[in-house]
C-alpha cells in the first residue's frame, strides 16, 4: 500500500524524494505531492513551477517527518485515508515496489503515464499519451511524466494541469476530485498490470502521436513514419530510440 505525503509548498517533489532515497529512505511504495512547487523539474530539464491559487480546506495542520525534515506536510499517511477536498494542479513524485517483471526499464515512463491515462479515460477524458510520456488532448499538452533510476527504485515525477496551465498548454477536460484521482491511480499501480497489458493499450495511443515531433540530442524528429517496438522504443530515421526520460 502506498504511503502518501502532501506538502503545501516544496522546491521540487522529484528532488526531495530522490534526496531522501539517497540518504536511506526506504518506504515500500511512496508518493509525495505538493500544492506549490518553486523549482519543479519537467521533461528536457524544463522548469515546472506552479502559479499558486490553490484551494484547500481551512486547516492549520502541519505534519513533520524526519526523512523530509525541511518540509511541512498537510497529510502523511496511507493513501486510502486521504480525503481532503482540494482543487489544484497535480505535482507528484512516487515509486512503487510493485514493478512488473516484464517492464523494460527504459519504457517505465510509458508504463506509468498509461496507467494515469487509463484513470482519466475511465472518467471520460479524451487524453492520450504522445510518445513517450506527454499527456495530450487534441494537439495541446496537459502534463507529462519523467522517470529516474535511484538505487533500486524507479522514481517518477508526474504533473497534470487541472486548474491552470502555462502558455500553449491547456487544462484537463474533466472534473475529478484530487483525492479520487490519486486513489484510483495508486489502486491501478498496486493492481500490478503487466507491461504487455499496458503496451496493448499504448499501441492505440501511439497512432495519435504520428502528427507530432519529438526532440533528441540529434535534433527534432517526426513521428509520422516511426515504427514502434514491443519494448516501447521506436525506429526513426533508421535509428532505434528509447524513451529519453
Amino acid at each position: 500500500m502506498f504511503k502518501f505525503a502532501l506538502a503545501k509548498t516544496i522546491s521540487s517533489t522529484q528532488t526531495e524524494l530522490i534526496a531522501a532515497i539517497k540518504k536511506g529512505f526506504n518506504e515500500k511504495s511512496f508518493a509525495i505531492a505538493a500544492l506549490m512547487q518553486t523549482n519543479g523539474i519537467g521533461s528536457c530539464n524544463r522548469v515546472w513551477n506552479s502559479e499558486g491559487g490553490f484551494v484547500i480546506p481551512n486547516s492549520n495542520s502541519s505534519v513533520k517527518n524526519d526523512d523530509f525534515s525541511n518540509v511541512d506536510f498537510i497529510f502523511y499517511d496511507d493513501y486510502s485515508k486521504f480525503n481532503l477536498d482540494i482543487k489544484n494542479n497535480l505535482y507528484i513524485s512516487f515509486y512503487s515496489d510493485n514493478i512488473p517483471s516484464d517492464l523494460p526499464i527504459q519504457s517505465a515512463s510509458i508504463y506509468y503515464s498509461m496507467i494515469m491515462k487509463l484513470v482519466l479515460q475511465e472518467n471520460n477524458s479524451k487524453v492520450f499519451i504522445k510518445w513517450p510520456n506527454d499527456f495530450y488532448i487534441a494537439n495541446k499538452k496537459i502534463g507529462g511524466l519523467i522517470t529516474s533510476k535511484v538505487k533500486d527504485k524507479l522514481v517518477c515525477g508526474l504533473g497534470l494541469n487541472i486548474t491552470n496551465a502555462p502558455n500553449e498548454a491547456i487544462v484537463l477536460d474533466i472534473n475529478i476530485s484530487y483525492s479520487n484521482l490519486l486513489k484510483a491511480f495508486f489502486d491501478k499501480i498496486s493492481y500490478g498490470y503487466s507491461w504487455k497489458e499496458i503496451f496493448e493499450y499504448y499501441k492505440r495511443d501511439f497512432e495519435l502521436s504520428r502528427a507530432f515531433y519529438f526532440k533528441s540530442d540529434e535534433g527534432v524528429h517526426s513521428l509520422e513514419d516511426a515504427k514502434l517496438y514491443e519494448d516501447g522504443s521506436i525506429l526513426v530515421d533508421n535509428k532505434r530510440i528509447y524513451s529519453l526520460r
